[in-house]
Order: C-alpha cells, then sequence, then structure tokens
C-alpha cells in the first residue's frame, strides 16, 4: 500500500496529543512530509521529532509542496477557511478541524474545491465518535433509524463504525 504523504498546519496541543501520536501509530499508511506553525519555536520543537520533514513558515508554503497528498489543518479557527482553500486548489485532501469555516459562503466554496480539485476534505469533530454519541447511534439504529459515519482516530485507538 503506497504511503499517505501529510502535511500538518497547526502544531498545538489537540496535534501533539491525538494527530501525531495516531499518524506515527499509523506510519505504515502514512508519512509526515511538512509541518507548519506560527511559532517558529514549536516548530522547530516539533520539527527535531521528524527529521525529514520540510519545516514550512506558512500554510501556503505547504500547501505548494509537490510531495505533499493531504494537509490536516489544525491551526487557529479564524485560518481554516483560506488554509483548507489554498491547500484544495494545489491539489491536496484535507482534513479541517472544527470549525470547518464560519458561515454559510466559505462552506459553499470549500463544497465547489471539492469539486474543482476533485480531492477530499472531512471535517474533524472527533465528538461522534464518543461513547455518548455511539450509545445514542446504537439507540437509534434499535428504533430503525440509521446513522452512518465513515472512521474515527481518538487518542490513540481506531474505531470502526
Amino acid at each position: 500500500m503506497k504511503k499517505i504523504r501529510v502535511g500538518v498546519v497547526g502544531l498545538g496541543a489537540l496535534t501533539q496529543l491525538v494527530y501525531l501520536p495516531n499518524l506515527d501509530m499509523l506510519r505504515d499508511r502514512y508519512e509526515i512530509m511538512a509541518l507548519c506553525d506560527i511559532s517558529p519555536g514549536v516548530l522547530a520543537v516539533i520539527g527535531r521529532k521528524y527529521p525529514g520533514a520540510a519545516l514550512c513558515a506558512s500554510a501556503g508554503e505547504l500547501a505548494a509542496l509537490k510531495n505533499v497528498d493531504a494537509v490536516i489543518i489544525a491551526n487557529s479557527d479564524e485560518f481554516h477557511y483560506t488554509d483548507a482553500m489554498r491547500a484544495m486548489e494545489n491539489g491536496k485532501h484535507v482534513f479541517i478541524e472544527k470549525p470547518m469555516c464560519f458561515n454559510m459562503r466559505e462552506a459553499e466554496g470549500i463544497a465547489a474545491a471539492v469539486v474543482k480539485n476533485s480531492v477530499k476534505a472531512m471535517v474533524g469533530y472527533v465528538r461522534r465518535y464518543s461513547d455518548a454519541y455511539r450509545l445514542a447511534k446504537k439507540e437509534l439504529a434499535a428504533l430503525g433509524i440509521s446513522i452512518t459515519c465513515a472512521y474515527a482516530i481518538s487518542w490513540g485507538t481506531i474505531f470502526c463504525s
């Protein structure tokens, strides 16, 4: 299986505690090719853990890299839309941490960019994979109501539903 080459924009707590450990655990499927953060200090520290990864000063620089297939957008909320759009315009699939954007115009723009650039986009709303959600899903299924989820990666464990 060909590895998916990943770039990560935003190296805060969620990325350090969830995304990077999960990518490390699944290194037979994913390769971290590039990292980006607004803080040069954080970028340098995390970058030392991934010596082969490009260290990018901007999301635009990361999005332009030819050796990145998909980008995790996990930076500050106000940049999710523009950074996801830039990545998709460069042919990258995106995983966008919530909120994906702030209004319907932006949501429609993301949907259009997915089609225009033949890429995939997913919003990272991990609560849908919580025990409460899964119990609700089970209870609704007992009533004949179906909810479909593709997959989840949550705190080091992969759940399929």
